[in-house]
């Protein structure tokens, strides 16, 4: 990054690393919104998928979903917090580090959106 960020001061360099893993996060949950409002909630309509099969998916997906809401909530309050602190570089990547590891389980939950998404890709299939 230093490479591609000429001019900058080390601390400006990392805020705009954390500013990039908050931008992320909220894209991340923006599109997890829309896979929810365009294809889960009209899916959970379709009488073709049994029903605690789709109750399985839809909790799955409405889990992450709220985990990520939360992680997001965390750390997009980061940059404004840090951004004039220049001397607190070691709370920064303290603050970051611990909403990564609060959030450990929430990442883990992707198994099951991973395995309810192949699911999903069996039903449409048959």
């Amino acid at each position: 990054i230093q490479e591609s960020t000429p001019g900058m001061t080390p601390w400006q360099r990392m805020m705009k690393c954390v500013q990039e893993i908050v931008d992320t996060e909220i894209e991340h949950v923006k599109m997890l919104e829309v896979l929810v409002d365009r294809y889960l909630v009209p899916l959970q309509q379709e009488k073709f998928i049994q029903r605690d099969k789709m109750a399985t998916i839809s909790n799955s997906i409405q889990s992450v979903v709220v985990e990520q809401k939360q992680f997001k909530g965390r750390i997009e309050v980061l940059p404004e917090m840090y951004d004039k602190d220049t001397g607190n570089t070691t709370a920064l990547v303290q603050e970051l580090s611990d909403a990564f590891q609060v959030h450990l389980d929430t990442f883990k939950q992707y198994n099951q959106f991973c395995a309810a998404q192949y699911e999903l890709e069996t039903l449409f299939k048959e």
